[in-house]
């Protein structure tokens, strides 16, 4: 692909488009999956530590597995990346 650059809105409306992909907040169907994306994108220059993202995600919830349940969320990111 010649021009392989991400153009990524925050700002009123989330969207990401590569090409003619386009995905948006609407696509997402989950408050912490498009918190977990955004996060991710925002801080796309270095590691982030799976506390941090539990932190960013659950900060006033109890979570029984937050581990497990932060897993789940990758998984169901990247299953929304792949389509």
């Amino acid at each position: 692909m010649e021009n392989d650059t991400i153009y990524v809105t925050m700002f009123k409306m989330f969207t990401v488009r590569f090409g003619d992909i386009m995905i948006n907040g609407d696509d997402m169907k989950s408050d912490r999956l498009l918190r977990l994306f955004a996060y991710l994108l925002y801080n796309h220059e270095r590691i982030i530590p799976s506390s941090e993202l539990v932190d960013m995600l659950w900060c006033f919830e109890e979570v029984d597995n937050p581990i497990g349940a932060l897993k789940n969320l990758v998984y169901r990111l990247r299953v929304l990346l792949k389509k």
